[in-house]
């Protein structure tokens, strides 16, 4: 007997989507700690260029913060005035 084949979710092709973001995410992290691995090896002083490279990073991730907080508030909004 064969099995019966399942029919897809709507939202499949979201999820594939979804898991190939997700997967170029982690890529792309994996690079820049592979690349700040790097330059620490590389660096005159490793101590200062590791500081400043994480600092970077930090403020790369308030940006994103900020972003989602920015953007939560804003989808608030928009449903508080629609009803």
């Amino acid at each position: 007997m064969l099995a019966k084949a399942r029919p897809k979710k709507a939202g499949a092709a979201r999820d594939i989507a979804a898991e190939r973001l997700d997967k170029a995410f982690k890529d792309s992290l994996a690079k820049v700690e592979e690349l700040a691995k790097k330059r620490l090896l590389q660096a005159h002083d490793p101590f200062r260029a590791g500081l400043m490279m994480a600092r970077e990073i930090r403020r790369a991730a308030d940006n994103i913060d900020a972003e989602v907080i920015a953007q939560g508030i804003e989808v608030t909004e928009a449903g508080v005035l629609s009803q």
